[in-house]
């Protein structure tokens, strides 16, 4: 769904892509390998280090912020 420099399935959340299309992107990663998208857990990365332990999915729509793992 992305174009230009984020036509290779751009799955970043803080590099300029429209959101409408990472989260196609992630429809469709998530199709290809077979997860579903509420047991997905994102992140907001920056380097520091934290590393988060996650037990279950918070979906696309909370995304973790202020971890680097």
């Amino acid at each position: 769904m992305s174009g230009g420099v984020f036509e290779s399935l751009n799955l970043g959340l803080d590099v300029g892509d429209e959101n409408k299309n990472v989260m196609e992107n992630y429809h469709r990663f998530s199709k290809a390998v077979g997860f579903s998208m509420e047991n997905l857990c994102v992140a907001h990365q920056e380097h520091t280090d934290v590393v988060l332990r996650v037990d279950e999915g918070a979906g696309f729509s909370r995304p973790f912020r202020g971890i680097d793992g």
